[in-house]
């Protein structure tokens, strides 16, 4: 069994809606980080039209690659990866 790591609903405080918004894509972004390896083998299904079902946490994941419309691919290091998507 696949374990997750998440951060969204933790330790949430009452902010600007701008910061709220930055917070929620980069605790999105940690999590695709943190579950790189999965994330990548999950993108690499969906390629092939093998991915036929994923549970609510990562269809989140899922939906920010695809609307976001990142290539996760192209990258060989995830340290890129959150370099190019974190929000500072």
């Amino acid at each position: 069994m696949q374990q997750h790591v998440f951060f969204q609903n933790i330790g949430r405080k009452q902010a600007t809606l701008k910061q709220n918004s930055t917070y929620l894509h980069n605790s999105t972004i940690l999590e695709i980080v943190n579950n790189w390896f999965y994330i990548k083998q999950m993108m690499h299904k969906y390629k092939e039209e093998k991915l036929h079902e994923v549970d609510i946490l990562e269809k989140e994941w899922f939906d920010f690659i695809l609307q976001n419309d990142i290539n996760i691919e192209k990258y060989e290091k995830v340290d890129k990866f959150m370099d190019d998507y974190l929000k500072k």
